[in-house]
């Protein structure tokens, strides 16, 4: 059985392959950060970041919020390798 945030990453890596088959220019991903925090980085967030990128996007901008649960909006361009 998957955990509800594997579904969560496979949705999410669905949603970007999709917005890139559709040939759109930029995608939005909100990640939902773990409430224990390391310094300057979330943890799972990167793997996620790096498994969108391959989708054939590029992170172009992230922000941050902590309200009301720890989050990041990041926005991808898209990107031909």
């Amino acid at each position: 059985m998957t955990s509800k945030n594997e579904e969560d990453v496979q949705r999410t890596l669905e949603n970007a392959r999709l917005a890139r088959l559709g040939e759109r220019m930029v995608f939005v991903a909100h990640i939902v950060t773990e409430q224990f925090r390391q310094t300057h980085a979330a943890r799972g967030a990167t793997d996620l970041i790096d498994a969108i990128e391959r989708e054939g996007w590029l992170l172009g901008h992230l922000s941050e919020s902590d309200f009301p649960v720890p989050h990041m909006t990041c926005i991808f361009r898209r990107h031909d390798w």
